[in-house]
């Protein structure tokens, strides 16, 4: 799937790496970050490398008893329906079977998976913005690739940096496809490409649906029915599947982590919305979905693109956790980073600043206000989110 943004039309190596010199920069800087800071953790543990959370020892265990065992349990004698990502588990079951249960399976498929959403990131880049100079690209990956974080995913030894290239894998394409007008058929690798993310993206997650929603609405609504159909059918096997095995062996159709968060006491929707740092990430994409109406339209590809990253965002802040290490919201993080980063150069190639602002109309100008006023308090929560509560 990742060469679909790697290899492009050009096969010559030298064009090729020069094209894509930006993302393997921004790959070097994550993956020497992952290597700095395993190196501090194994330093202070005296050699002996520990993940921060035992859900990740949980789905280890999980990826162990069911290659060697063929049980889906924490031990071989019994089934265990403790991981909430089947797809994760069953992707290091299939390690497990190639080359063994090893302790840092998961930190280098994690580095794989960084490397993709980078490489996705890129890709969006320059299809939402021709002729975007290679130095925008360096700094706007980079900046995604400390502020998701993403190094910290990776050390968490768990399916989120796996989530966070899914979901954008699948917006990105969908983003595309809605772009292109209804008249226009489709090319078949093109419908394949999406319906492959729909499949990924649900293997890995159950948030999947807060994607896969907005994506079949808007499907719907151009008129493409029966790829609208198939990309809800493609995200629901995984969830289903397990759903069926698990029903069959327990009584359950999801899996117990997720059925015993459910029984937590949570805020209320209204209490999320009301909570300042997330209101403030949705007042931003509200407010930057306005300023692309004034001036592209909706079925732009920039403006499609904040849709779902508005409508997403406001889903998962409606009914799933954030918090905990920063990993449930990190996807959420990068698609929101790439809007702004789109909104920016935009705006910056548009014409200066000042006579930019002096010709928007007064509502315009009220909202590039609050875009200005809300960054630096953004970037302090993004910070402190991410390198205070979310590195190792």
């Amino acid at each position: 799937m990742l060469l679909i943004f790697v290899v492009r039309e050009d096969s010559n190596m030298h064009n090729l790496v020069k094209r894509n010199a930006p993302a393997l920069v921004a790959i070097l800087v994550c993956w020497t970050y992952v290597g700095v800071l395993y190196g501090v953790v194994d330093t202070q543990l005296h050699h002996l490398f520990v993940y921060p959370l035992d859900d990740t020892y949980i789905h280890l265990a999980l990826a162990r008893d069911l290659a060697v065992h063929h049980v889906w349990g924490l031990n071989p004698f019994q089934f265990a329906s403790a991981s909430s990502s089947p797809g994760w588990t069953l992707l290091l079951t299939a390690i497990d079977l190639l080359a063994g249960s090893q302790l840092l399976t998961p930190i280098l498929l994690n580095l794989l998976f960084a490397a993709g959403v980078i490489l996705v990131v890129d890709y969006a880049m320059r299809l939402f913005l021709p002729g975007v100079s290679s130095a925008f690209r360096t700094f706007g990956l980079v900046i995604i690739v400390l502020f998701t974080p993403l190094p910290s995913l990776v050390l968490l030894g768990m399916e989120h940096a796996a989530q966070t290239f899914t979901i954008f894998l699948l917006v990105i394409l969908g983003t595309d496809i809605l772009a292109t007008e209804p008249a226009i058929r489709l090319a078949r690798a093109t419908q394949a490409a999406l319906l492959t993310a729909a499949f990924l993206a649900g293997c890995i997650r159950y948030e999947a649906v807060f994607a896969i929603l907005p994506v079949f609405v808007l499907l719907l609504w151009r008129r493409r029915f029966g790829l609208a159909i198939a990309v809800g059918l493609c995200t629901a096997i995984m969830p289903l599947g397990f759903g069926l095995y698990s029903h069959h062996v327990s009584g359950f159709w999801l899996p117990f982590s997720v059925l015993a968060k459910a029984t937590l006491t949570h805020p209320t929707a209204l209490d999320r919305v009301r909570h300042l740092p997330l209101k403030l990430f949705l007042a931003v994409l509200l407010a930057i979905w306005l300023l692309n109406l004034h001036a592209i339209g909706f079925w732009h590809r920039v403006q499609l693109f904040t849709s779902l990253t508005f409508a997403i965002t406001l889903l998962h802040f409606l009914f799933a956790p954030v918090g905990w290490f920063m990993r449930y919201e990190s996807y959420l993080i990068a698609l929101f980073l790439l809007v702004v980063e789109v909104a920016l150069y935009r705006i910056h190639q548009a014409q200066p600043w000042a006579l930019w602002l002096q010709s928007l109309p007064w509502a315009s100008r009220g909202l590039t206000l609050l875009l200005l006023l809300a960054s630096p308090l953004l970037a302090s929560h993004l910070w402190d989110r991410g390198w205070t509560e979310g590195t190792i």
